[in-house]
């Protein structure tokens, strides 16, 4: 059964892959600039070093993950292949309807190669 939390989930995965790119693409920039300012301050205070290794190895952890997260998380479209047609399509209620169809379709055949037909 399909319940509509999981269709908005599914729908929702663009703008979770879009937050994970944005997210990994500012962390770049701003691991990226604080490396620059620390690297211009022309007087280097060792002291706060392990606080700085600790923010910076935090940020790069999450970077990593942030962007690990953005390759593997498929698309709406795919999403959709893989879950909600399937599950769609292998229901009873659809599986009679193709049938019926079928059935229609043959009946249809069939008229159309007994019927005269009028050339003109």
């Amino acid at each position: 059964m399909i319940t509509p939390w999981e269709v908005y989930w599914i729908t929702m995965l663009d703008s979770i892959k879009t937050f994970f790119i944005c997210l990994s693409i500012t962390l770049i920039c701003v691991l990226g600039m604080g490396g620059a300012f620390i690297a211009m301050e022309g007087t280097w205070n060792w002291d706060i070093w392990p606080t700085i290794k600790k923010i910076y190895t935090a940020g790069i952890i999450v970077l990593l993950v942030a962007a690990i997260l953005a390759t593997l998380t498929p698309s709406t479209q795919i999403a959709y292949a893989i879950y909600l047609i399937p599950n769609i399509a292998n229901q009873e209620r659809v599986q009679k309807i193709s049938n019926d169809f079928g059935k229609f379709k043959n009946i249809k055949m069939e008229c159309d190669n007994h019927s005269t037909r009028v050339d003109r």
